[in-house]
């Protein structure tokens, strides 16, 4: 059996004769030889537990933007240091932004 990986998605119309093909007895071989996929690719579409195994093991993982925002919240309430870090580094960031907009209105 070839197996070709391919970014190809199956449309309604070849699931329903997929379907048609397995509820008249071929086997998944025999079906995924005739549309040219892979035997998972049959399997996927046609089990339910077969679907269900390979969404769950896709891994979620948190937003990193979400992560991170939540990760300095915490530090910054945690941590006196940090805090007074993060308020200079703003302070600086505002002066420089304060600077940079004089520097634009003389030229």
């Amino acid at each position: 059996m070839e197996l070709r990986k391919s970014k190809k998605k199956i449309t309604e119309s070849k699931l329903k004769k997929i379907r048609e093909l397995r509820a008249q007895g071929f086997s998944y071989e025999n079906i995924a030889q005739r549309f040219k996929v892979s035997y998972s690719t049959i399997m996927y579409h046609l089990n339910e537990k077969t679907r269900e195994r390979i969404n769950n093991r896709k891994r979620k993982r948190p937003n990193k933007k979400e992560y991170m925002r939540v990760y300095m919240k915490e530090r910054y309430t945690q941590d006196p240091k940090f805090r007074e870090k993060q308020r200079k580094r703003c302070r600086d960031y505002k002066r420089r932004k304060k600077e940079e907009k004089k520097e634009k209105e003389k030229c």
